[in-house]
């Protein structure tokens, strides 16, 4: 992307500027450009972060319980069971509720929650999320047929829904990135 250019969803605007200006709580999902320095600076939830090119530094794995990084939207959550971590869907009306593999029609997985319950809620749309809850082997993650759960091991029974959603970063951290087509055990 270059100075002036919307990314592809349009959520994102590169300015350039001679200073890098005082962070406001505006400034979260901005990039400015830094003519006198030559450097971009991503707003993140509460500072500007440095930028090594167009590409945005995730930071080490994550180790404490709750914690997440990565791209965050504030969304409608119709489903009041909705706890950290869990899997959504966005329904009919462009509201989240929890997915599950079961159901054709509650999925694909397209965020985790970052907060419980139902409302104007935070989540995560590609990025490293932590629970200590979680004991993750190496390896790959996909949707759970129990509903809003993740798992590790894949549905292979005749109309489950199979989407791979990231992988293990750690036995508690997730690397959160789900891929768009879903497939359908036959």
């Amino acid at each position: 992307m270059k100075t002036g250019e919307h990314d592809l969803d349009g959520k994102l605007f590169i300015q350039a500027v001679s200073t890098l200006p005082a962070w406001g709580a505006a400034d979260e999902r901005r990039i400015i450009y830094v003519e006198d320095v030559n450097k971009y600076y991503t707003g993140t939830d509460s500072a500007w972060q440095e930028s090594a090119g167009q590409n945005f530094d995730y930071g080490a794995i994550l180790t404490v319980s709750g914690t997440y990084t990565g791209d965050v939207l504030t969304v409608t959550v119709d489903d009041g069971s909705a706890a950290f971590g869990n899997a959504l869907y966005c329904a009919a009306d462009f509201h989240y509720e929890r997915c599950d593999a079961d159901a054709a029609a509650t999925m694909p997985c397209r965020a985790l929650a970052l907060e419980a319950a139902d409302g104007s809620k935070k989540v995560l749309l590609k990025g490293q999320i932590c629970d200590t809850d979680w004991d993750w082997a190496a390896g790959t993650v996909w949707v759970s047929l129990t509903t809003g759960e993740l798992t590790q091991t894949m549905p292979v029974d005749t109309g489950d829904q199979v989407q791979e959603i990231g992988f293990a970063l750690s036995v508690d951290t997730l690397w959160f990135d789900p891929v768009s087509i879903i497939a359908e055990v036959a």
